[in-house]
């Protein structure tokens, strides 16, 4: 399974890296997770 980042998601969905972020956090993605050492959230 091949993991996407946030401005993957952004660029894919149309919509800006903060609001894939805000749906993140917001649990409105599913299979979230955030790599804590780099500081990214992939999907």
């Amino acid at each position: 399974m091949r993991y996407l980042s946030v401005a993957e998601i952004a660029k894919k969905w149309n919509i800006s890296e903060r609001s894939v972020r805000n749906y993140c956090a917001q649990g409105r993605v599913i299979g979230v997770f955030v790599i804590k050492y780099l500081k990214k959230t992939e999907i």
